[in-house]
């Protein structure tokens, strides 16, 4: 993890300076300091990450010999045969995902977080980062809808605009498609009794919806299309509901909930991103419930909670100023905010150093191994 630490630290001192310097240049030069620890690490990575030999490098060594994949999608095939005019080396591969996802991602926090160095934080304590060296082609689409999701907030006419990102993102993984229904979560907040009576319904009748699936793919001309068809298997493997993900995902939910609801009570302005943040990490919670039927729901959660790296200092800085009432202490909102960051990061250390899910300790890299 050493690696990892130092490559967080180096950013976030980067990441400070640049919220403290008023030279364009300098901001510039920050910006770039900040963003390259990321991506040299993920880039020089060799075996990190599940899908590394899983996936991705058979996938590529396919295309360099002549062969084909069918079950990628079109934008990601491109892009391999991109990279092999530069390399039959796989690690050409690795090198190009690490710089477009890392760069969307950073920029993003850059251009629209209310602070900078907490959204670079989340981004690697909420695992985000291990991640992105996992499930790379959706980590490619996440972070094409996280750039561009300012588009949503526009006027009803212009924020359909925004389905030519999900167009390219789904281009790029298939699940990212199901981000479709973020067009429709700007305009009112979730209630938490709602929420509830999803989660109900959901361990009702949540697992029936792979059937359902598998009645409308097979019955359809969606049979035909290979990225489609393949997600019938994993509505046939059964879920599981992590407690790890549900008490994280649920806490998030609560802090930003109500730090919204304290907003509100402040008579601070409710925009259509505040409603945006919330109502993602709604979806977030539900796609974790549904997880309990069908393990494919931990793609689909990401797709929101992504926007953690935004929105928990969105909120925190919306508050910033409060004091809470618990019994009879008073605590400030940052220290519920470093509370959040705190869970966030025991996740992290719990599955990926504990457990070592995604396999992405200990590092290891392309100069250190003889192949």
């Amino acid at each position: 993890m050493l690696v990892y630490i130092i490559m967080l630290i180096i950013s976030i001192i980067c990441t400070y300076f640049y919220t403290k310097v008023n030279n364009k240049i300098g901001k510039i030069a920050l910006q770039i300091f900040a963003i390259l620890p990321f991506i040299i690490v993920s880039a020089i990575r060799y075996d990190i990450g599940t899908d590394y030999f899983y996936r991705y490098v058979p996938n590529y060594n396919t295309f360099a010999q002549g062969g084909v994949e069918k079950s990628l999608e079109p934008l990601f095939v491109l892009l391999i045969r991109a990279c092999i005019l530069i390399s039959k080396d796989p690690t050409v591969l690795f090198v190009v995902t690490s710089i477009i996802i890392n760069t969307l991602i950073m920029i993003t926090i850059f251009r629209y977080s209310k602070d900078p160095v907490i959204s670079v934080l989340i981004y690697f304590v909420g695992s985000f980062y291990f991640q992105s060296m996992n499930i790379v082609r959706q980590f490619i689409g996440m972070a094409i809808l996280l750039i561009g999701y300012r588009i949503v907030l526009l006027d009803s006419k212009k924020k359909y605009i925004y389905l030519a990102c999900i167009l390219v993102a789904t281009l790029f993984h298939t699940m990212c498609l199901v981000f479709a229904v973020a067009l429709f979560l700007d305009k009112k907040v979730i209630r938490f009794k709602h929420l509830l009576i999803i989660i109900l319904l959901i361990l009702i009748l949540g697992g029936f919806l792979g059937d359902l699936v598998e009645l409308v793919i097979n019955n359809t001309p969606l049979n035909n299309i290979t990225n489609i068809n393949k997600y019938i298997k994993y509505f046939k493997t059964a879920g599981d509901l992590h407690l790890s993900a549900i008490i994280v995902e649920a806490g998030v939910y609560a802090f930003i909930y109500y730090m919204y609801k304290l907003g509100k009570e402040s008579n601070k302005e409710v925009s259509k991103e505040t409603i945006f943040f919330v109502n993602m990490q709604t979806i977030a919670v539900i796609c974790t419930i549904m997880n309990v039927h069908f393990e494919l729901f931990f793609r689909a959660t990401l797709l929101f909670s992504i926007f953690q790296v935004l929105s928990i200092p969105y909120f925190w800085y919306m508050n910033r100023d409060k004091k809470i009432r618990i019994g009879k202490y008073a605590i400030s909102t940052s220290v519920l905010t470093i509370i959040i960051i705190c869970l966030l990061t025991s996740r992290l250390i719990y599955s990926n150093v504990i457990k070592q899910i995604e396999e992405v300790v200990p590092y290891k890299t392309i100069f250190e191994i003889d192949k």
